[in-house]
C-alpha cells in the first residue's frame, strides 16, 4: 500500500531525483514488478548489486554504462522489466531508497578509452520512496518526468527553498499570514514547500489547521537572478495566489 506524504508532490520528486544524482549504493532487480520484487529471483540475469556497471543521472533519468556483452545489456536487448535500487542517506539516522522501475532499454553506445559500452536506460513507470516499517511514497510519474526535464533551474530552486526555511523564517510566516488574511501572530509555522521557474508552494499552521497555497509568478524565471528576485517579490507582496 503507497501512502502519501506531507511533502507536495514536486517536493517529493526532487528528493528521489536528488537521490539519484547523490547515490551511495544501488541494487538492480531484472525482470521485476514495479514494487521492485524480482519475479525470477536474484539469479536472475541483471540482478543483484549494480558492481559491474557505471551508474549516472542524465537530466533525472537512471542510466547505466556496461560492457556489450554484459547481462545488463541483454536484459535491455530484451526490453526486460526492471527496478532500480538507489540508496542515499540524505539525513544521519535516515537512509532512504529510491526505487525506480520500468522496462530496461538500450540508449546509447560509447566509446571509453578504445573500449565499446553501452548505455542502458529505464522507461520509467513508478518512482517510489522507501523507507524501513512504512509504506512506500510513490512519487507522481508526470510530477517526477517534468522535474527530470527541467529547465537547469532547480538546483538553485533547492538551495533557495533551504536558505528561506533557515534563514527567513519571520518573512515566511508574515508571507503566509497575508494568505490566510491574518496576523503573523497567528501563523505557528511557515514553510516553502516548492519552488521552481513557474511559481512556489508555500505552507503554514494556524489554530485552525495546516494550510497551502500556490502562487504563480507573473512572469516564469529564466535564470538564477530572475528566479531569486521573484522569490523575493513574491513572499514581500504575494499574487495569484490559490489557498487551500
Amino acid at each position: 500500500m503507497a501512502v502519501t506524504s506531507s511533502l507536495g508532490d514536486h517536493a517529493l520528486a526532487r528528493h528521489a531525483r536528488q537521490a539519484l544524482t547523490s547515490a551511495s549504493a544501488a541494487t538492480l532487480y531484472v525482470g521485476a514488478s514495479a514494487g521492485g520484487r524480482s519475479s525470477a529471483g536474484d539469479s536472475c540475469p541483471g540482478s543483484g548489486s549494480v558492481a559491474d556497471v557505471v551508474l549516472y543521472e542524465d537530466s533525472g533519468l537512471p542510466r547505466l554504462l556496461c560492457e556489450p556483452t554484459s547481462s545488463v545489456a541483454r536484459a535491455a536487448g530484451e526490453s526486460r522489466q526492471a527496478a532500480l535500487g538507489v540508496r542515499c542517506c540524505q539525513r544521519p539516522g535516515c537512509p532512504r531508497t529510491v526505487m525506480f522501475a520500468g522496462a530496461l532499454v538500450v540508449v546509447g553506445c560509447e566509446d571509453v578509452d578504445g573500449e565499446p559500452v553501452r548505455v542502458v536506460g529505464l522507461e520509467l513507470r513508478r518512482v517510489a520512496i522507501l523507507r524501513a516499517g512504512v509504506a512506500p511514497l510513490v512519487v507522481p510519474l508526470a510530477t517526477y518526468l517534468e522535474s527530470a526535464d527541467g529547465d537547469g533551474l532547480l538546483d538553485v530552486a533547492a538551495a533557495l527553498v533551504e536558505h528561506a526555511n533557515s534563514q527567513h523564517a519571520a518573512s515566511l510566516r508574515a508571507a503566509a499570514a497575508r494568505l490566510a488574511g491574518a496576523s503573523p501572530a497567528a501563523v505557528a509555522a511557515a514553510r516553502l514547500e516548492h519552488l521552481d521557474a513557474a511559481g512556489l508552494e508555500i505552507g503554514w499552521v494556524t489554530l485552525a489547521g495546516a494550510h497551502r497555497a500556490h502562487v504563480k509568478f507573473d512572469r516564469p524565471a529564466t535564470d538564477p537572478q530572475s528566479l531569486a528576485a521573484q522569490l523575493r517579490t513574491t513572499l514581500t507582496g504575494q499574487r495569484g495566489a490559490d489557498a487551500r
